[in-house]
C-alpha cells in the first residue's frame, strides 16, 4: 500500500491554536507516541515519534510535516514535570511555538490521503523544544485537531514518560 501525498508551502503566524473542543462521534484517527530513548542524560537529544492512524472507515486527507523540524507545527505538544507543571520551552521552542503574530515563518507540509488503517509518522526532537536539562521524570502528550470536514474536536495521544539523568 502506498500513501498518496502532495507538498504545500504555508506561511504561518505563530503556532497551532489552543483551546479545547468536543469530539462529535468516534475519532477519525488516533495518535500513538514513542521515544527514541526513555532514559537520557541531561543535555542529550530525545526524539519523539508520533504515529497517526486512520481509524475511520473512509479515506482521510491529513497534513504531515515535510521535514523533521516542522513536526511540532502539526501537533499541540504538552510536556509536564513529575509534579504536573508545564515544562519551559527552550529558546528555539519559544521561537517556533509562541503565539506572537510577529513570529512568522514558512513551513512546508505534505497533504496525504490516508486509507482506513494506514498510518503517518512524524518526529519531533522534544529536547530542542522543551527544557529537559534537569534530572527527573517528564510526561509528554500530543494532541491534534480533527479536520473540519470530520467534525469538531481534538484527539489526544497516549502519555509517555521520559527520565532525565545527570
Amino acid at each position: 500500500m502506498r500513501i498518496s501525498c502532495t507538498l504545500l508551502a504555508l506561511s504561518v503566524l505563530g503556532a497551532a491554536s489552543g483551546g479545547v473542543s468536543m469530539q462529535v462521534g468516534p475519532p477519525a484517527f488516533d495518535l500513538t507516541l514513542s521515544l527514541s530513548e526513555t532514559v537520557i542524560k541531561a543535555g542529550s537529544e530525545a526524539r519523539l515519534r508520533i504515529v497517526l492512524r486512520n481509524t475511520s472507515p473512509k479515506e482521510l486527507s491529513i497534513t504531515k510535516a515535510n521535514v523533521e523540524d516542522e513536526a511540532e507545527t502539526q501537533y499541540a505538544i504538552d510536556v509536564r514535570d513529575s509534579r504536573g507543571r508545564p515544562v519551559a520551552l527552550t529558546k528555539y521552542g519559544r521561537a517556533r511555538l509562541n503565539r506572537d503574530p510577529d513570529n512568522r515563518f514558512m513551513i512546508s507540509v505534505v497533504v496525504c490521503s490516508l486509507k482506513p488503517g494506514e498510518t503517518l509518522t512524524d518526529v519531533a526532537v522534544i529536547t530542542k523544544l522543551y527544557d529537559l536539562g534537569r534530572p527527573g521524570k517528564y510526561t509528554i502528550r500530543v494532541a491534534r485537531e480533527v479536520p473540519v470536514e470530520l467534525g469538531k474536536g481534538r484527539v489526544t495521544s497516549n502519555p509517555i514518560t521520559i527520565t532525565v539523568t545527570r
